[in-house]
């Protein structure tokens, strides 16, 4: 029997390392880097709107994987500890997954993810299964806050969220007025049968 209600919310930790070398990697590739970017109006379209997201961002798609091995190994090993917890220890099969991006963001004082939102919002995005987000920066006053659960996290260096994607788990940046923050954030998604 659970004790108490779960948020569904599962916290990991990575190595200050892991954390440092994926920092470094964004410093060394300051052209490859982009303003944040959100939803737009349609479907799989994304816009600039500073209001909302005011980060500056690289990505890492999975034939760059290599540049993160451990990173990602860390990932691979809490994704499966958590779908463990809460499907397979149900019986739930949920079939193959794996990663689809890593985005690191780099948010200035007084940015971050401003607005609420959450990481499946139309059908071009369906199959994303779970969020996962490591905070690359000790950063006082800029953790990240779950509406519907009521509940703050604070950006601690190498502590990993991950969370379902729905809007169930609706969330936002608390932002700090004085210091940097970092995160290294993706999603795991549903593969079909013939990626698996």
């Amino acid at each position: 029997m659970v004790d108490e209600t779960p948020t569904f919310i599962e916290e990991y930790n990575t190595s200050t390392e892991i954390c440092d070398h994926i920092r470094f990697y964004f410093y060394s590739r300051q052209d490859s880097t982009f303003p944040g970017r959100v939803s737009g109006s349609g479907e799989g379209d994304s816009v600039i709107k500073t209001e909302v997201k005011d980060s500056t961002d690289l990505c890492i798609v999975s034939d760059q994987f290599f540049i993160i091995k451990d990173y990602v190994e860390h990932i691979i090993e809490s994704v499966n500890n958590y779908v463990d917890k809460y499907c397979t220890a149900l019986g739930y099969n949920v079939g193959s997954y794996g990663i689809e991006v890593c985005n690191i963001q780099h948010y200035k004082p007084n940015g971050g993810f401003k607005h609420w939102h959450c990481e499946r919002v139309h059908k071009n995005i369906s199959h994303r299964f779970l969020t996962f987000m490591t905070y690359l920066t000790d950063t006082p006053g800029g953790g990240t806050e779950f509406l519907y659960q009521n509940k703050k996290y604070d950006c601690v260096k190498g502590k990993t969220l991950i969370w379902p994607t729905d809007f169930t788990h609706t969330h936002r940046g608390e932002i700090s007025k004085d210091n940097e923050k970092m995160i290294i954030t993706g999603w795991i998604v549903f593969m079909d049968h013939k990626s698996a």
